[in-house]
């Protein structure tokens, strides 16, 4: 039962973070260059599973339940409480919204017809899912970490042979800034850390190892479809990377490969808008119903509204909002580990010099990616 339990923790945060990240990554590093790309994916690989640490040691020192803004405000106060809601709405919001838009593009080029209708016959399906709960989602996210790894298996086999090295042979590395922002918000899973540590109560020891085996399933995720998608695909990648893939590729490979696209955004549309509703109902006490009509409802109007770029929605959240509550989360994991009243099952230390490098590491790219804007 507790191997279950520990799969189905690892489940959660995969299945809260492998979502539209996965689909811009390739064309993101296809800007800088394979190599400089894997390096910087590395290192944020592991700035996100340190930080992922840090939120899981918050929520043990914390007796009551909280989402993220709880616990900074806790911790840091009513203003930055406030702060940190607002941000993490907005990362949620343009998370969901990255997800309708790609969503509606995979799934018009698996069935025809046109992107926006796909898109609001995506978000209808996912937002009946967000209302079921948590019980229904985490049958679906171990479905889907299943069918993920599976998929990329197939994907491999078949498409090693069209792979060409020079593809992976370029290099631009004054073109750096341009997936970070993507690589940050494919990297973040917070949320997915908070439910896992629900679904661990009792078996709190186990976090740290389902945080780091998480962490390292989603790398080795990322760097599989990347390898294989820029060494098919080259400069022609596309920005949501199965549609040019398909293009190369022939239609029964292309239809495999936007399945993937289209199960791995839908669950993490569900698991964050999930995530997103028990924010409102445990931080703020706004009942069930309003609070999946808040989720729901902003990234409907703004789709409809006309805010439709895939890869600039998932840069600005990454880069800017993403960045911003990393670096209050440092310093919440900072404080908690002084006030904290409750024993956690784990410690990771102060981390004084690892928290200042990551902060300055999060200013940096909020700066940059505000000037790249």
């Amino acid at each position: 039962m507790k191997k279950i339990t520990f799969w189905e923790a690892v489940a959660t945060i995969i299945g809260s973070t492998v979502g539209a990240g996965i689909l811009a990554i390739p064309f993101a590093i296809a800007q800088v260059g394979f190599i400089p790309g894997l390096i910087l994916m590395g290192s944020l690989a592991l700035a996100t599973t340190t930080l992922h640490l840090m939120v899981a040691t918050t929520a043990l020192k914390t007796e009551e339940s909280h989402q993220f803004p709880g616990l900074a405000g806790l911790y840091l106060g009513t203003s930055v409480k406030k702060i940190t809601f607002i941000n993490t709405t907005l990362a949620g919001y343009g998370a969901l919204l990255a997800y309708v838009i790609g969503e509606g593009q995979v799934l018009s080029g698996i069935f025809n017809g046109g992107t926006p209708l796909w898109s609001l016959v995506f978000i209808s399906v996912g937002a009946v899912a967000i209302l079921l709960g948590l019980n229904f989602i985490k049958k679906l996210v171990v479905l889907m970490v299943v069918c993920v790894i599976g998929i990329l298996v197939i994907l491999g086999f078949h498409s090693f042979e069209f792979v060409r090295i020079h593809n992976l042979n370029t290099m631009h590395l004054e073109n750096w800034i341009i997936p970070y922002g993507v690589l940050l918000f494919a990297f973040h899973g917070t949320q997915g850390v908070l439910e896992a540590r629900r679904e661990l109560r009792g078996q709190e020891k186990l976090l740290p190892k389902v945080i780091v085996v998480a962490g390292l399933v989603v790398f080795g995720i990322y760097v599989v479809f990347t390898l294989l998608t820029l060494g098919v695909t080259g400069v022609g990648t596309t920005q949501v990377a199965t549609i040019g893939l398909g293009e190369h590729l022939g239609s029964v490979l292309g239809l495999i490969g936007n399945g993937l696209a289209a199960f791995t955004m839908g669950t993490c549309f569900i698991t964050i808008g999930y995530g997103m509703r028990r924010m409102f109902q445990d931080d703020y006490g706004v009942h069930k119903i309003i609070s999946w009509i808040l989720v729901i409802g902003v990234p409907l109007l703004l789709y409809v509204f006309g805010v439709r770029s895939f890869i600039d929605v998932v840069k600005t959240v990454g880069g800017i909002v993403i960045g911003l509550n990393s670096m209050i989360l440092v310093v919440t994991f900072w404080n908690a580990r002084v006030y904290g009243k409750r024993h956690a099952e784990f410690s990771l230390g102060p981390l004084h010099a690892v928290g200042w490098i990551l902060m300055v590491l999060f200013l940096l790219g909020v700066l940059v990616t505000l000037v790249s804007i």
